[in-house]
């Protein structure tokens, strides 16, 4: 297959502590002072585990502020299309039919993909992988296509056999479709889905075929042993563009992009209007730092590495619109070759350090 290169911010809490200090009384006499020296230094030793205390507290809050720190989601309507979409009858589905897939394997859902178009979305940014990777990918048609092409392959047939030898009954692996039933060879179809059909995996017969068995309740079938497992290998990684984040500038007002404390703005709230940090400045020059902006390269998938605490660069895009949510990404130094991806809260991917190192010298030339 071919692969084609193109997915936190971080709240802070500042929180300050106020010490009041203060004292008053008659003079003491000299056999309280050994005392009251005694009372002061202990009192002073208190105060300082208190001020510790505080300080372990305060950073705690700060630290689960970060890890819980709310931002919008897109939601997939895969689990409405599960609970509403049936399907009559048993069939293989065409993969141009498909408007979302569900994988779970071992009880494991280990890919979840839907067609899910929305207004501030340009159409081929309309297809979301929301497992493993929360909808903050741009997702690679040809990949996906290829994964839904198994779907095809199935050649199904129905056999007479109980559901205890098929072992359909219990089976913890399963794949679900939601199709359009008049999808027509050549032509879209229709956006939403009308039909959803659950095939539920179970052991292998003696020829290697996969026993199956359906949400459609008309029987078991065996399915070809290469399209199941296609399907059961399907790695979501293969069905992503490799970009850190695509934002259609038509639904930005403007851009936020801080570094070393230093915040930059890109406004482009006004038509016709371009400014830089509140400087009128040319569409051309604007139209090319924001392409910088999206031309980050996913190199990896994260596999427990760590990264610095502190941001190398946060970007974050205002929407013109309240259907669009806010995109906050950030970059963190991961060693001396990668640069982690936070968008929104997530990890799932390294980036070029030094493609991020030039970004940040792209962006403070052109301001």
């Amino acid at each position: 297959m071919k692969k084609r290169k193109m997915f936190t911010g971080i709240g802070a809490v500042l929180l300050g502590v106020g010490l009041l200090l203060g004292g008053c009384g008659e003079e003491p006499k000299e056999t309280d002072t050994v005392k009251t020296a005694e009372d002061t230094a202990a009192e002073e030793a208190d105060t300082e585990e208190t001020d510790a205390q505080k300080a372990e507290t305060q950073e705690t809050a700060a630290q689960e502020q970060q890890e819980t720190a709310a931002y919008d989601r897109e939601n997939s309507s895969l689990p409405q299309w599960q609970e509403q979409l049936q399907a009559e009858k048993t069939q293989e589905i065409a993969s141009a039919a498909v408007r979302g897939m569900q994988i779970v394997k071992d009880n494991e859902t280990i890919l979840a993909v839907s067609y899910e178009p929305r207004t501030y979305k340009n159409s081929y940014d309309c297809w979301a992988l929301s497992i493993p990777y929360e909808s903050w990918v741009s997702v690679d048609t040809e990949g996906m296509y290829e994964c839904f092409s198994y779907l095809e392959q199935m050649d199904l047939k129905q056999v007479q056999v109980s559901q205890e030898e098929a072992g359909t009954g219990e089976s913890r692996t399963s794949v679900f479709v939601a199709y359009f039933s008049g999808q027509e060879e050549g032509s879209a179809g229709q956006a939403q889905p009308d039909a959803g059909i659950t095939y539920r995996i179970g052991n292998q017969d003696s020829s290697g075929r996969y026993y199956i068995e359906t949400s459609a309740q008309d029987g078991i079938w065996t399915a070809d042993p290469a399209a199941v497992e296609g399907l059961l290998a399907a790695d979501p990684y293969d069905c992503i563009l490799k970009v850190a984040n695509v934002v259609s500038i038509e639904t930005v007002s403007s851009v936020d992009m801080e570094i070393e404390g230093k915040t930059y703005t890109m406004d482009l709230s006004e038509q016709g209007s371009y400014k830089l940090s509140g400087k009128e400045a040319e569409q051309q020059e604007v139209y090319n730092l924001y392409t910088s902006l999206m031309s980050i390269f996913v190199e990896k998938e994260i596999e427990g590495e760590q990264h610095d605490s502190d941001p190398m660069l946060r970007i974050t895009f205002h929407r013109n619109t309240e259907e669009a949510p806010e995109i906050v990404e950030t970059f963190y130094s991961c060693g001396k070759e990668y640069a982690a991806v936070n968008i929104n809260g997530t990890e799932f991917f390294l980036a070029d350090r030094e493609a991020v190192e030039e970004l940040i010298g792209t962006i403070k030339k052109t301001f």
